[in-house]
């Protein structure tokens, strides 16, 4: 707030212009107080198969791929719209650390399933094109950060599920599973509590991940079959 209003303010209380000054009803805890944190919709568990289903009712646009990658990966969206092509490694993508909410390097390692869509964008991509999620007919920039979401409304999932809710249905299959919590919160690019921890290599915990990440992709798969 200016000290010109605060002053301004006081002056026309004091002479008879207000009855009450405007700054005291400022509730500071709100004004000042820090952002909410922005929750995602993330479907349970039980309702995976169904949304699977619908899923591969839709063409098998970029954007169907896209999530079924974000699926696999666990990864941010905005992380995966930015996905280039020289960050994957053989079998594991590694994702720069000016990418990476945290500014860590994070290394994903990738199911079999998360390398056949590989290929499958690798036979799409043109010459020379950067992003391995481009926008339509725009082979220099990303996917749309929403067309993932447009995708997830008309399938009749709007405000149920998103794309980033991925990452709590992953986490939620592997803690009932029990997976190393160090593991899980290593494949989400989490900070551990203790910061003397979260000075990790880059592949700590790999092998753990990469065991995780293909029975997670398994698991998908065969909920994809159990709808009739």
């Amino acid at each position: 707030m200016h000290l010109g209003k605060t002053l301004g303010d006081h002056w026309a209380m004091e002479n008879g212009y207000a009855s009450a000054n405007p700054a005291a009803a400022i509730r500071p805890e709100k004004a000042f107080g820090r952002a909410q944190v922005q929750n995602f919709a993330a479907l349970p568990l039980s309702e995976i198969p169904a949304f699977l289903e619908r899923l591969s009712l839709e063409k098998d646009l970029n954007s169907v791929l896209a999530c079924r990658m974000l699926a696999l990966t666990w990864v941010r969206t905005g992380e995966l719209r930015m996905m280039e092509w020289p960050e994957i490694d053989g079998e594991m993508w590694i994702i720069p650390a000016g990418k990476m909410k945290r500014r860590r390097e994070h290394v994903v390692p990738l199911s079999r399933q998360a390398l056949s869509i590989l290929d499958e964008m690798r036979n799409r991509s043109e010459t020379g094109a950067r992003f391995v999620f481009p926008a339509p007919h725009r082979a220099d920039r990303p996917m749309s950060e929403n067309a993932i979401l447009y995708l997830i409304a008309r399938m009749g999932y709007r405000g149920r599920m998103t794309g980033h809710g991925w990452r709590s249905v992953a986490s939620t299959w592997a803690n009932d599973r029990g997976y190393s919590p160090d593991a899980i919160e290593r494949q989400l690019a989490h900070v551990p509590g203790n910061r003397i921890r979260a000075a990790y290599n880059r592949a700590e915990y790999l092998p753990a991940r990469r065991e995780m990440l293909q029975t997670w992709a398994d698991w998908l798969d065969a909920q994809a079959m159990l709808m009739p």
